[in-house]
């Protein structure tokens, strides 16, 4: 593919001897011989690389590199004059210039080189120019998130407008601060936001929630992820962070909670009345065990209920009286040994809890040591229990 290449250049015998050298490979080359006649052309045409005398009928020095600068803000600029001086070569530089050539001090192959990779460097540039650009758009388009990078001490270097929506600061407030100015002062003085930022480097990520403060000092909760940055020879170089706003979630499921533990405490009521009533009018222990049984599984639907009744004064192993309730419809089968074996203390779920004078609560009742519970899981399906 050829490549358009503008040469600004007064003398005649000095620009057919450029485009002498150029024509030999697949250039395309138009010329200006003045400021004016340059600034002319790039109005209407762009051009991939563009050579430039600096001292032109109507332009001279730098002057003229900025005037076609401000023309052609992406195309690259090699300056090719006869001015040999460092202070202008060093400001030309300095102004946009891809390089400096002295004419005279140049052949074919270095001119051609210096073209060559001015425009593959301006194209790079402008590869990056658009995955930055793009990037940026992502970024700026997530307004449900905050995502902004941080140096390696956790100060904030680039800012979002998700991330102002979230916490109230806009980009002029917040750049250089540190990310523990979103922290409540406790979880400041427990270290965690340089925890975050630890552990994101061991971990090569770290995600935490928790309450954090806006600039108006209202609380809102976030869950956030860190990255750490690491550049090719292996060295830290910051962290991204991508954090989202989640407090209307935790609300509800605060909200859920409360009143799951509302609606657990009304089953207890309603437990309680219903045994103690029961208790009262029962005849003996035996009924009265059995009457706590059914209203305790039939509240909370668990499948089976064990009573053990025992003598309060026994030690270690002791004799005691079994009550049982079973669901209507549900049948069981069991030798009299297992129905029927002591109670001992520390042994199975039932034996603990005597033992500690605490409620035991078994995932897996298969673990157990008691033949009961060993038997109920096996062949009555049974899979947690609570003594």
């Amino acid at each position: 593919m050829s490549q358009s290449i503008l040469l600004i250049e007064d003398s005649r015998a000095q620009l057919k001897a450029v485009s002498a050298i150029l024509r030999t490979e697949d250039f395309q080359i138009s010329s200006a011989a003045s400021m004016r006649e340059a600034l002319a052309c790039l109005d209407y045409t762009s051009f991939d690389c563009i050579l430039l005398d600096l001292t032109l009928p109507d332009s001279e020095g730098l002057d003229t590199l900025r005037g076609v600068r401000a023309k052609a803000r992406s195309a690259p600029l090699i300056v090719l004059t006869s001015t040999d001086d460092p202070v202008q070569v060093a400001e030309a530089l300095k102004e946009g210039a891809q390089d400096y050539l002295i004419k005279g001090r140049i052949d074919g192959e270095l001119l051609k080189r210096a073209i060559r990779y001015g425009i593959d460097r301006a194209r790079t540039q402008e590869m990056v120019r658009q995955s930055e650009e793009k990037f940026r758009l992502l970024v700026e388009s997530a307004r449900d998130y905050a995502i902004f990078m941080l140096d390696t001490e956790g100060n904030i270097l680039t800012w979002s407008q998700g991330a102002e929506r979230i916490t109230g600061y806009n980009a002029e407030e917040i750049l250089g601060k540190n990310l523990s100015i979103f922290y409540p002062q406790s979880a400041i003085d427990r270290g965690e936001p340089q925890h975050g930022l630890r552990e994101a480097v061991l971990k090569g990520r770290y995600e935490d929630e928790g309450w954090r403060k806006r600039k108006d000092g209202t609380r809102y909760w976030v869950n956030f992820i860190n990255t750490p940055l690491f550049d090719q020879e292996g060295n830290l170089r910051g962290y991204a962070r991508i954090a989202r706003d989640t407090t209307e979630k935790r609300i509800a499921e605060e909200t859920l909670r409360q009143k799951i533990v509302l609606e657990q405490k009304m089953v207890l009521v309603d437990i309680l009345q219903s045994v103690t009533i029961a208790i009262n009018l029962a005849p003996t222990v035996e009924d009265a065990v059995a009457t706590l049984l059914k209203e305790v599984c039939t509240h909370t639907k668990w499948s089976i209920g064990c009573g053990n009744i025992v003598d309060t004064e026994s030690k270690g192993e002791c004799q005691v009286s079994k009550v049982w309730y079973f669901p209507e419809g549900f049948k069981i089968r069991a030798d009299d040994s297992v129905l029927r074996e002591k109670l001992i203390s520390g042994v199975g779920i039932a034996g603990k809890s005597w033992e500690s004078g605490a409620p035991v609560w078994l995932d897996d009742i298969s673990n157990d040591d008691s033949a009961l519970c060993v038997w109920l899981s096996k062949h009555q399906g049974i899979k947690s229990g609570l003594a």
